[in-house]
């Protein structure tokens, strides 16, 4: 079977020569019939995606070339990293707007808004 390294090459011609190379490729399993891989994909425009990629013998004993992309992992992964973001803004600005109500009630909304405008934040 051959190297993860011999198996890029085919890679990229079958991606037509948008993919540039496979970075952090590393083989993650082999067998007299397989060996898959696991790399980066690094593509013309940019974007970098996981990739699985594999040699094998198919039934009729031919070396196939075979690979797919986490590209959906990777928006499933940006997608709940953006959902984070936001909550967590959300939480800030919850945070921020208890905060202005509690000291409107503990000092009054006068020297809050004076204590607010002044830069330390100490100047009652």
């Amino acid at each position: 079977m051959p190297s993860c390294d011999s198996i890029e090459e085919d890679v990229i011609q079958l991606e037509e020569k948008a993919l540039i190379k496979i970075i952090k490729a590393r083989e993650v399993s082999r067998s007299p019939r397989e060996v898959v891989c696991r790399g980066v994909a690094v593509y013309r425009n940019g974007n970098e995606i996981r990739m699985r990629y594999r040699a094998y013998i198919d039934e009729d004993r031919d070396l196939m070339i075979a690979y797919d992309t986490d590209e959906a992992q990777q928006e499933a992964i940006d997608r709940v990293e953006a959902e984070a973001e936001a909550a967590g803004r959300k939480a800030a600005q919850e945070f921020e707007r208890e905060m202005d109500q509690s000291m409107r009630e503990a000092i009054g909304s006068d020297r809050w808004e004076a204590a607010k405008r002044d830069a330390d934040g100490y100047d009652f």
